[in-house]
């Protein structure tokens, strides 16, 4: 029937966002292993998660909305609360790459075998089990990032080398519906019994859908040649931007109340107006991204020129020292 149907859509469009979430972790690992971290960069994530924090905050007070004590506290120190968990999760683990990168090295160079033991013990604890138990003692945002990064990283390493093939990439393609409609017909079947049966595949930013596709779609793009185009780099640069406006305090209310498309769910154009919606809120803070990257391009400046002077009579201090 027409729930039915609309409740797969709703499920696969969620896990789809999860995918999003995978690739980027994964494609952290894969340039990140070969890469150095740099202090400008981090401080450069922070300080624009931060304006963008406090412009809404503004802007809110501005138009007569009263902000309450949690979204003061959260729009001053916007990394470590819920609004922003995954630009906090990476800056977090962006502090211990240089760690997990040595480590993964070290492991590569000396022990192949327990590198894939590694990978499999977490793909069972971290992926298989929760997706298809209850068992999920070991999710953890950081944990999953660390996960997927090790994966990013192993495909650099040529661990996956084996998923150039295109019979065997094909292969993992189209397992991917069948499994994913299997796992959410037996989600419906046993919500509808006494069982216990619930994957946290419907919830878990890592599980067994998200981190396949992402794997397989990975592969698919990574020896495909696309050539240069502004609109993509305009775009792309905006990812950013756009993901802080949307999960902002202050925005994400206000879109979940204008666009509620749980009122739709019984409608036969509900895949149709949750698409629709998505594009809608997509070009809106791509919008009010590139004009807030416009207007706060002189303080951004300002301030990260700032931050590299203190690095640099830092660095100069350490080395007189020496």
């Amino acid at each position: 029937n027409i729930h039915f149907v609309n409740n797969f859509i709703a499920f696969l469009l969620f896990s789809g966002g999860k995918v999003g979430v995978a690739i980027f972790e994964i494609l952290t690992g894969y340039f990140m292993i070969s890469a150095c971290t740099k202090q400008q960069k981090f401080f450069s994530l922070y300080l624009k998660t931060l304006l963008y924090s406090l412009v809404f905050l503004l802007c809110a007070i501005l138009i007569g909305i009263k902000p309450n004590l949690s979204q003061i506290i959260h729009s001053f120190f916007p990394i470590g609360s819920n609004t922003y968990w995954f630009i906090s999760v990476y800056l977090i683990f962006y502090l211990f790459i240089p760690y997990v990168n040595k480590l993964l090295l070290s492991i590569n160079n000396k022990d192949f075998h327990f590198g894939w033991g590694l990978i499999a013990t977490m793909t069972l604890l971290w992926v298989i089990l929760p997706s298809f138990t209850t068992f999920d003692y070991f999710k953890n945002e950081l944990i999953d990032f660390l996960y997927l990064y090790i994966i990013g990283a192993s495909i650099k390493l040529s661990k996956f080398n084996f998923m150039e093939n295109k019979r065997i990439l094909n292969a993992t393609a189209i397992s991917i519906p069948v499994i994913f409609t299997v796992v959410y017909t037996l989600y419906i079947f046993f919500s509808k019994t006494q069982c216990k049966f619930h994957p946290i595949m419907y919830t878990s930013e890592i599980n067994f859908f998200s981190v396949i596709t992402a794997i397989v779609l990975f592969f698919y793009f990574k020896n495909l040649t696309i050539p240069q185009n502004k609109w993509i780099n305009i775009i792309s640069n905006s990812m950013f931007g756009v993901y802080l406006i949307h999960s902002n305090c202050f925005i994400n209310p206000f879109k979940l109340e204008v666009f509620n498309v749980a009122q739709y769910q019984s409608s036969p154009y509900f895949a149709i107006k949750c698409i629709t919606f998505s594009f809608i809120v997509f070009a809106v803070c791509l919008i009010i991204d590139l004009i807030l990257s416009f207007l706060l391009k002189p303080i951004s400046k300002a301030l990260n020129d700032c931050f590299c002077n203190i690095l640099e009579k830092i660095t100069e201090r350490k080395e007189v020292n020496k």
